[in-house]
């Protein structure tokens, strides 16, 4: 194929961190039986791809650079994840994994944005038309970092006290407490 300097149109993304947001949070995931996926899961993300969304995964995966988990597991659970998701209609376009602990300082895992930058160059993707949703405040975070919109996913109890803790104001003058 000739390209004949047309450039490829950048296109959006949902970010989507794994643990808490496809799969339910429940510590470290270390085993391919132990992972689930709901339907509802599913069906939500086959709306976004059809909104015309690519669906990227970032997720920190530390259990690896503590040695709890292999790289075969991860991408056994990873595949199973896939299946499930499939069985509903969804798919995943790419999952980027950091593998190290928090205290490796490596720049790949959230809220740095180095996953994040590898995604956007190999598929083309502006940032600032993308989101990413995550259940962890770093998650936010690391959607800030690119230039992305940003959605927090809390358990009711938590978002009400989110909510409850959480008001506008424009200036100091203006809290009337």
């Amino acid at each position: 194929m000739v390209n004949l300097g047309m450039e490829k149109k950048p296109t959006r993304a949902v970010f989507l961190d794994r643990d808490g947001v496809i799969l339910p949070d429940k510590g470290h995931l270390l085993t391919v039986d132990a992972m689930t996926v709901t339907r509802r899961v599913a069906t939500c993300l086959k709306e976004l791809r059809e909104a015309g969304y690519l669906l990227i995964v970032v997720t920190n995966q530390s259990a690896i650079g503590y040695g709890w988990l292999t790289f075969g597991t991860l991408n056994a659970i990873h595949a199973k994840m896939q299946k499930e998701l499939q069985r509903g209609g969804a798919y995943i376009d790419a999952i980027y994994t950091c593998p190290h602990t928090a205290q490796d300082g490596c720049l790949c895992r959230k809220p740095k944005p180095g996953l994040f930058k590898q995604a956007i160059v190999e598929y083309n993707i502006d940032a600032s038309r993308s989101w990413m949703i995550g259940d962890r405040h770093s998650d936010i975070a690391a959607g800030h970092n690119i230039g992305a919109w940003s959605l927090l996913v809390q358990s009711p109890d938590d978002l009400e006290k989110a909510v409850k803790s959480i008001l506008a104001i424009s200036d100091i003058l203006a809290a009337k407490i």
